[in-house]
């Protein structure tokens, strides 16, 4: 049997999450959550190689959460899912660790790339084996994305790197 990539998505708009399971369902084995606490939860029995995670949830922030999954899982991709566009939230959701944002309401060929992106650079799901890459290594150059923001956000980070203190 072909073993399949895992996605937690943590998402509380029922309509969102149904189009997900209609987008990525027949590629993916996919785990769903409308609360930020029952995703933590569904984090370690599911064990994602992929979470995709809503900024806004009722009982917490996908800022909080992020930052959770980090405490337990460093490495694991998380692409952040948002209708806010805010640069402090940007901002701290890359001091976090997030791999990269989408925007609501999502282009469905730029998020299934940005999803096969990421799972590539990760390789197959195996059992017994890590599959994720070494994020220790990581540089900002390594992110991959197409959204206009957050090339925004890498060149300013960039020429910032660049100064003296």
């Amino acid at each position: 049997m072909e073993k399949k990539f895992k996605i937690l998505i943590i998402e509380d708009d029922e309509g969102i999450q149904e189009s997900l399971k209609v987008l990525l369902g027949d590629k993916y084995s996919l785990k769903t959550a409308g609360l930020g606490n029952d995703g933590l939860s569904d984090l370690k029995a599911f064990n994602p190689n992929l979470v995709l995670l809503d900024l806004i949830l009722p009982d917490t922030d996908g800022l909080s959460v992020l930052k959770r999954i980090r405490t337990s899982d460093e490495n694991l991709p998380v692409i952040m899912i948002t209708a806010y566009k805010s640069i402090k939230n940007t901002k701290k959701a890359l001091e976090l660790g997030v791999t990269d944002f989408i925007y609501k309401p999502f282009n469905r060929n730029e998020l299934t790339s940005i999803i096969e992106k990421v799972l590539f650079k990760t390789g197959l799901p195996n059992e017994g084996q890590d599959t994720y890459i070494d994020f220790t290594k990581f540089d900002i150059s390594s992110i991959i994305t197409q959204n206009p923001a957050m090339l925004k956000v890498f060149r300013e980070i960039n020429h910032i790197s660049k100064t003296d203190s």
